[in-house]
């Protein structure tokens, strides 16, 4: 994603760009309608405020405080990701989604699930990612060259199109973006090299991508939707990434829609080929056919994939409550390494 290649960093620096420009006071006498608002950047170069319209111009920046939600700065490190850890029980790679102070990862409890049947999935993401059939991009974006201390500081991840030839991981591989995956665009802060960034259940502006995971080796990976969703790594010494976990979640209804039938083809095929006779305990009714509602009704699966976290309230609209009666979506994280990498 250079910037001769990636309209879209050029549209977000220009936005960057323009909110900076009306962070002073009215001095710019923009034209405008009486009793409107835009955002503008404060003072401090780290927070949004908001200005409003009298007088036909924009009044001094006030109401600072609030995080930006766009990335300043225009330092670029593009990396792929070499490694995609699964977590193995709910309490690892877990992180507090919805502000109820516990770790959320109920990805960690599935895995551990479909390990028992025999279809192995850590075996199948490290194939898929040696491969290239699953290459996941990160684009890091900052004020400093080194990516060891910034603020504003933006990462994005997204999926590539699998490489013609089998990635080599040493810092000359190139990739295209997938246009047709959805890019995660986070906002956060530099500390010691570590980026983190802004916690989901309090964010202003909430980060949706396409996560995919292989749940057996050699077929296509799952395709994720992922809401709600954070990203810490570290930046090293050798220009590496390390310690990296991405978290989210998946809305329950689009599991339900979308993430079942795929599943239940693939346990199908399994099934097929003799592979992980546990699977047959989800042909309920014996025609050697797993459909989605099969897996759907299964006593197993209803408890592995009961939603564990709020994260939208009743109108569909963004917004975690720890205390929400109803649950809506299923938690989830991976932990990476990545390497230097072209796109």
């Amino acid at each position: 994603m250079r910037r001769s290649r990636h309209p879209r960093l050029a549209a977000t620096l220009s936005l960057v760009a323009m909110l900076a420009a009306c962070g002073d006071d009215r001095g710019a006498q923009v034209a405008c309608e009486p009793g409107g608002h835009r955002a503008c950047a404060c003072p401090d170069g780290a927070t949004v405020g908001s200005q409003a319209c009298t007088g036909g111009v924009f009044d001094a920046c006030t109401d600072c405080g609030l995080r930006a939600i766009h990335p300043t700065g225009d330092r670029l490190a593009q990396y792929v990701i070499a490694k995609i850890t699964l977590p193995v029980g709910a309490a690892q790679l877990a992180y507090d989604l919805d502000g109820d102070g516990h770790p959320d990862d109920a990805l960690g409890s599935i895995v551990s699930a479909v390990d028992a049947l025999a279809l192995a999935p850590q075996a199948a993401t490290d194939a898929a990612v040696a491969s290239g059939q699953l290459s996941f991009l990160l684009e890091q974006i900052s004020t400093d060259a080194a990516q060891q201390s910034a603020t504003n500081a933006g990462a994005r991840l997204t999926l590539a199109v699998p490489p013609a030839t089998t990635p080599r991981f040493d810092g000359g591989d190139e990739y295209v973006v997938d246009p047709n995956a959805k890019l995660g665009e986070f906002v956060g802060d530099i500390v010691a090299g570590v980026f983190t960034s802004q916690d989901p259940a309090s964010t202003l502006a909430p980060i949706e991508l396409t996560l995919a995971l292989p749940l057996v080796q050699g077929e296509p990976p799952l395709l994720l939707p992922l809401v709600a969703a954070r990203v810490t790594f570290k930046h090293e010494a050798n220009g590496r990434l390390s310690a990296g976990q991405l978290n989210g979640a998946i809305r329950k209804t689009d599991l339900d829609g979308a993430v079942l039938p795929t599943v239940a083809k693939l346990v199908t095929q399994q099934l097929a080929l003799g592979n992980a006779s546990g699977l047959a305990t989800f042909d309920s009714n014996g025609d050697h056919v797993v459909t989605a509602a099969e897996l759907a009704e299964h006593p197993l699966i209803q408890g592995l994939l009961a939603p564990d976290v709020a994260i939208f309230d009743s109108a569909g609209a963004f917004n975690p409550d720890p205390h929400a009666p109803e649950k809506d979506c299923i938690s989830l994280g991976v932990g990476f390494t990545a390497v230097t990498a072209s796109f």
